[in-house]
């Protein structure tokens, strides 16, 4: 099993819901890209309690808060334990892009850290093509 099969193995499934958030990737998506974005969406708010999974555009399930914390890594330091360490900073090789349904009163917005144009994601509840409102 893959980093990003036992990722998702936690994603639970789930009927869709407007207003809900989801993350777009792909099976290629490296999991330590996938794990950063997820807990950050979840640290940037007390109010999100799920996140929706889709994976080369089939729907995998929702990812609780607690399943995406169990994902947080440790580490014990010890000498040599840095010399392979990242930088601080935000990574400027990719950009997140921010999706919407483009379908009127639709609430269903995600973020997609892969996008082919010609299959975007699309909204679990219209299933039409999500639009991409910023990068």
């Amino acid at each position: 099993m893959s980093d990003l099969d036992a990722l998702l193995s936690r994603a639970k499934p789930s009927p869709a819901k407007a207003g809900e958030h989801l993350v777009s990737l792909s099976q290629s998506t490296r999991p330590e890209m996938v794990r950063a974005y997820v807990i950050d969406w979840f640290g940037a708010s007390g109010d999100r309690d799920a996140l929706r999974l889709v994976v080369d555009g089939a729907d995998r399930g929702v990812l609780s808060r607690a399943s995406a914390y169990a994902l947080a890594t440790t580490g014990d330091r010890d000498y040599g334990s840095g010399d392979y360490g990242s930088v601080p900073g935000t990574s400027t090789g990719y950009k997140t892009l921010v999706l919407a349904c483009p379908h009127p009163g639709c609430r269903v917005n995600g973020a997609a850290l892969f996008y082919d144009q010609d299959h975007p994601p699309r909204c679990p509840i219209h299933n039409e093509p999500l639009s991409v409102t910023a990068n």
